[in-house]
Parts: C-alpha cells; sequence; structure tokens
C-alpha cells in the first residue's frame, strides 16, 4: 500500500499537493498525525525530484493552511510561522539530506538547531516563562468551566520550561516528517535502505557531549534554560537508544515482540514519558559504548 502511495505521490506531483493540502487543513482539527502527512509529500517530492518541484508543492500547501489559518481567525504572523516550521523547515532539510544521502547528518544538524533556537531564546527574550503564562492560564480557566479544577500554582512552574518543551514537540515532528518521507522514496528505489540509516543513528562524539552534559547539569542546577534544553537531549538520546532496540533486533538480540512493546507504550500517553526517558538512557548506554570503543580505536 505504502508504495503505492509513494509511487502516485512521485508521478502525480500536483495531485499529491492536492492531497497534501487536504491533509494540512484536517491537521488543523487537532490531529498531529495529519500534519506529518501532509508535510512528508513536498518533502517527498523535494527527494525525489529535487528542489523546484518540493518548493512550488511546498508553496502550494502553505498558502492553503496560510488561508485557513487566517479564516479561522489566527494571527498573520502565527501562520505564516506554522507553514515556515512545518512545511519549510523540513523541506530545507531534505534538499540538505538529498544533496549529502545522509539521514543521519540531517538529524544531529536539526537536534543543534533545536538547542540553538531555546538558547537564542532565554539569550534575547527577557522573560521567556511569560510568554507562556498567559496560554495556560486560559487554559486552566477553560479546564476550570468543564469541571476539572487544578492548581493554578501550576502555571508559572509549566511555563518555566515549556519553550523546550515545545521546540522538543515540534524538533520530534519534523523528525516523523523527514523519517516518513525517505521510507517512502526508499520503497521506490531500494526497500530496506531507510531501516538501515535509522540503525545508524547516532548524536556523534561532539554533540553527543554536550546532549549528557545538559542532561546531567539539568539535574543539579536550577536553571531554566538548562531544563528547556533537557527537553532536546533527552529526545535526542531516546532517538539514538531507539535506533540501538532496531540494531539489536536486526542483530537478533532483541525479539520483535520487545520492540512492539516499545512502540505500544510510546504511544501511550501514561506510558509515553516514561519510555522516553528508558529510551534515553539506553541511548546514553550506546553512546558510551561508542566513545570507548573510539578511544581504544585511537
Amino acid at each position: 500500500m505504502h508504495l503505492l502511495l509513494a509511487n502516485w505521490l512521485t508521478r502525480h506531483p500536483w495531485q499529491a499537493a492536492v492531497l497534501a493540502a487536504c491533509l494540512g487543513v484536517l491537521s488543523l482539527q487537532g490531529a498531529v498525525l495529519f500534519v506529518v502527512l501532509a508535510s512528508a509529500v513536498p518533502v517527498l517530492l523535494t527527494l525525489e525530484h529535487g528542489p523546484r518541484t518540493g518548493a512550488n508543492l511546498m508553496l502550494a500547501v502553505s498558502a492553503t493552511m496560510i488561508g485557513c489559518l487566517m479564516w479561522y481567525q489566527q494571527s498573520t504572523w502565527f501562520a505564516i510561522c506554522y507553514a515556515l516550521v512545518l512545511f519549510g523547515l523540513p523541506m530545507l532539510l531534505a534538499e540538505l539530506m538529498r544533496r549529502t544521502g545522509s539521514l543521519n547528518l540531517v538529524f544531529q544538524l536539526t537536534l543543534l538547531v533545536a538547542l540553538i533556537v531555546i538558547a537564542s531564546v532565554f539569550m534575547l527574550v527577557p522573560q521567556p516563562g511569560e510568554f507562556w503564562e498567559g496560554f495556560l492560564g486560559r487554559a486552566f480557566d477553560a479546564l476550570s468551566q468543564s469541571g476539572i479544577q487544578l492548581d493554578s500554582a501550576l502555571v508559572p512552574q509549566l511555563a518555566r520550561t515549556l519553550w523546550g518543551a515545545m521546540v522538543a514537540v515540534l524538533l520530534m515532528a519534523i523528525l516523523s516528517i523527514l523519517f516518513l518521507a525517505r521510507w517512502w522514496q526508499s520503497l521506490i528505489h531500494e526497500a530496506g535502505a531507510f531501516g538501515r540509516e535509522f540503525r545508524e543513528l547516532r548524536t556523534g562524539m561532539v554533540l553527543g557531549v554536550v546532549l549528557v552534559l545538559i542532561s546531567v547539569a539539568a539535574l543539579f542546577a536550577d536553571q531554566a534554560w538548562l531544563d528547556s534544553m533537557a527537553w532536546v537531549a533527552m529526545l535526542g538520546l531516546a532517538l539514538q537508544g531507539l535506533a540501538s532496540a532496531h540494531r539489536r533486533k536486526a542483530e537478533g538480540q532483541l525479539p520483535r515482540g520487545w520492540l512492539m512493546v516499545i512502540y505500544v507504550m510510546l504511544m501511550v500517553p501514561i506510558f509515553s514519558f516514561i519510555t522516553v526517558a528508558l529510551l534515553a538512557g539506553w541511548g546514553l548506554a550506546d553512546f558510551w559504548r561508542n566513545m570507548r570503543i573510539t578511544s581504544l580505536r585511537v
């Protein structure tokens, strides 16, 4: 099914644009899956036909999304930023992946950009947490009117590191878009190629040390910017841990059933954070193992 879909999308770019636009409109109802599917279409076209075709498709879908967001009375700047982050940025990363042929390079670069964005926010905005307090306060009021009572004292605590959480969510969405589009492309040319590339995902020596230091420092230092960066660091290490799990499965050291359990727990909200933390620990162990192997070779 996915092979037929990938072939159809690459052979019919403008029909693909209509499909992507429809999926993008559906995503405005709150379904994150539709955002990933809609953005993966221009990314696939970029990987397969180059930046011109991908950019034309991205502009058509983005224009539709911006128009719909403004119809829903969202601000123009919010609509433009939404389209740039979820459609423009994945397409630029897809062009980098097309030129370099390295999924791992794009993975590392995306993590680095996410850390730079958080650092820039805390350097340039005097009180970053105050940006979210108004949104959270209104959300808490709406929940209270619905009969769900929450302690309003939680608002400043949640707003304190919400920048990191939001950047981590966007990071996961962008990476999911790239992974899906690259998988579709691999089905057309060489089934199984994406699996091999995903199993080789690693943070690298320098970036890995930075992520580990951030994670450790966040445990002992009460700093909002460190806690925010820890969201991205945990996600990066968790993805390396997930890649390591897939390697163990490919080598016959991890039963397929356990890998399925990992994905099921990731999709269940009550267990997802615990699973991500465990995968981050696995990624840390994998990073430490690779670092020891590299030091022994030197």
